[in-house]
């Protein structure tokens, strides 16, 4: 049970109140964090109702208790010595201000409504877009997979009405917004996502009751979406294979291993060892380098590493004791940016080089030698290739390890390297 005291309340009374001795370190003026047990609860002796909590830190938060359907409730104010918007202006809270607010809650109980609502619509009124924005990314920061990208979007490119009322923003004023990305700057794929990152945002708002209606879906952002349908033959494969070689060691083993495995960059960039079993047959990719949505973190992806790719990979954890097999210094991981394209096209790779490019490419290979949707959405790590992926639950490893070892042979007789053990096997 908290620790408690009753006296009449006075501002000076309240401002020497501390946290009580069990809270305080040994020996030192440290304040030691504990549990809500060990809090200072005081109560007024000349205002029924009203009380205050002195917690672990030193915070002093009034609470006004009232009787509502002949059940006591509780509702929390605010701290002494804040500031808060009132009938006059700015005003202080202190010991006057939390009994008017006991007061008023006690008439409103009377009458059979809850004090708690009221505040609630007031709150909401008053609130800001930053101050909703706060309490969004704190409850989204471990459920969304592109939370960084979010933040940015909502604390950067919406600084323009960080600090206007939520209920006061209009269609103009984020059409403003995207229009400023969209014509200004010329950037409509940034506009697009500003745009669905607000509804977003907006839909919690609604659902939190601080607006009642959707502002951002009155908006529109253009964007035209480029159709990705490049890919590349054997000579350009050759191309890039030979412009690898003339990297350093990290770019040339990461660039082959991507023609190799059509992985994601950045699943493939931020390969770990721990991802690899003991004799490097088998990567898997765990789940934050997944892309995919709505499987509650418990979709991995098993790639089986047929000869070359393992061979390769082996020379590459040999070169270097790092945790990220392609990691650059210790503990950060490589990342495959416009650095890499300029390097490579200035060694010879196609002008339009891009690394999802190899994705589409080994797709069409696949198609055009027979195979199924499904043997397509299994090389590439797709989580739904087919209605039959939603039946299928196993890992069809051997099938996966056929397919990737007869792409392999492919891009191998096309850069022109020998693929190990093949030549044993012939002879």
């Amino acid at each position: 049970m908290p620790i408690n005291q009753r006296f009449i309340f006075t501002d000076k009374a309240i401002e020497r109140l501390r946290p009580p001795p069990s809270l305080r370190a040994k020996g030192t003026s440290k304040i030691v964090p504990g549990p809500i047990s060990q809090q200072l609860l005081c109560t007024d002796a000349a205002c029924r109702g009203l009380s205050l909590v002195v917690g672990s830190g030193g915070s002093r938060t009034y609470r006004s208790q009232f009787k509502l359907h002949d059940k006591w409730q509780t509702r929390k104010l605010e701290r002494h010595g804040s500031m808060v918007e009132g009938p006059d202006g700015v005003e202080r809270v202190g010991v006057d201000w939390a009994r008017r607010q006991v007061h008023l809650d006690k008439l409103d109980a009377a009458q059979g409504r809850d004090p708690r609502e009221r505040h609630k619509r007031e709150d909401a009124a008053s609130k800001t877009f930053r101050d909703a924005v706060d309490e969004y990314l704190a409850h989204v920061e471990y459920e969304q997979r592109a939370f960084q990208t979010t933040k940015k979007i909502l604390t950067g490119y919406c600084a323009p009405i960080a600090w206007r009322q939520l209920s006061a923003i209009g269609k103009a004023d984020v059409q403003a917004i995207l229009d400023h990305h969209r014509v200004k700057l010329g950037h409509s794929r940034t506009a697009r996502a500003i745009l669905v990152a607000l509804k977003t945002f907006w839909k919690w708002c609604n659902r939190m009751d601080y607006v009642d209606n959707n502002v951002p879906d009155k908006c529109v952002a253009p964007h035209r979406y480029k159709v990705r349908n490049q890919t590349y033959g054997a000579e350009e494969l050759r191309s890039i294979w030979q412009a690898a070689e003339q990297l350093t060691d990290v770019e040339c083993a990461y660039v082959k291993l991507l023609v190799l495995t059509v992985a994601r960059r950045k699943a493939l960039a931020w390969m770990e060892r721990a991802h690899l079993n003991a004799d490097c047959t088998l990567w898997t990719v765990p789940f934050d380098l997944v892309k995919a949505k709505g499987v509650n973190g418990t979709r991995t992806y098993r790639v089986p590493l047929p000869p070359l790719t393992r061979s390769l990979l082996l020379e590459r954890l040999a070169a270097s004791d790092n945790e990220y097999v392609f990691g650059t210094a210790p503990g950060v991981p490589y990342w495959p940016g416009a650095k890499l394209k300029r390097r490579l096209v200035k060694a010879g790779a196609p002008a339009s080089f891009m690394g999802h490019s190899l994705r589409h490419t080994a797709a069409t290979w696949f198609e055009n030698h027979g195979f199924g949707l499904w043997e397509r959405g299994l090389v590439l790590n797709h989580s739904q290739s087919g209605v039959t992926a939603g039946y299928s639950h196993g890992f069809a490893g051997n099938l996966k390890l056929e397919l990737l070892a007869k792409w392999e042979a492919y891009v191998a007789e096309a850069v022109g390297v020998p693929v190990p053990g093949a030549v044993a096997e012939a002879a």
